[in-house]
């Protein structure tokens, strides 16, 4: 009687020890499932159809100071006026020029109307000994306030010069002064 009550024993401890075997197993196998899944929807790579793709047209242009000379460095920034066209940005290089990009569709930007930022972390002089201001006036930093825009066209837009001229601060708020940057 012992013996078959080892023997039922070892049988009850090998069925259980298989149990939680194959409970094991089956849970690896259902997390395997769902990381899979999971890892599926979370793809990087966006959907082939997720954007159109628009034609680019080369845009060069020039920023210059108040008094005609390039801006040497800084970006400029095209922040288009309808949802559907996406913007882009131009690297100003040392002599003043720039030429604009779409994010990493290339160089260019598509047709249509877009404000214009200038932004450059450059100085001059102050007023004061050893003080220095900045050389793109606050006006500019912003596409709202600076008052530029530009339309681009179907083909190449070799863009009239970005003069930035600064606005006295008692005029900033009711300044309409004319547009510069549109195409020539």
């Amino acid at each position: 009687m012992t013996r078959r009550m080892n023997n039922a024993f070892a049988e009850q401890e090998s069925f259980q020890a298989a149990a939680r075997s194959i409970g094991v197993l089956s849970m690896w196998a259902v997390f395997s499932l769902i990381s899979a899944l999971v890892l599926a929807g979370c793809s990087s790579e966006p959907s082939p159809v997720a954007l159109p793709k628009l034609a680019l047209n080369p845009v060069k242009g020039k920023v210059l100071t108040a008094d005609g000379k390039p801006v040497s460095e800084g970006l400029v920034t095209f922040v288009p006026n309808k949802p559907d066209i996406t913007g882009g940005t131009a690297k100003i290089e040392s002599d003043g020029s720039f030429t604009a990009k779409t994010g990493d569709r290339g160089e260019g930007l598509a047709e249509g109307e877009y404000k214009v930022k200038i932004e450059s972390d450059l100085t001059v002089p102050g007023a004061k000994a050893g003080a220095t201001k900045a050389l793109v006036p606050v006006e500019y930093l912003d596409e709202q306030s600076s008052n530029l825009t530009v339309t681009i066209k179907s083909g190449s837009n070799d863009l009239a010069p970005f003069k930035l001229v600064p606005v006295p601060k008692s005029a900033r708020k009711a300044t309409t002064r004319p547009v510069t940057g549109d195409v020539d």
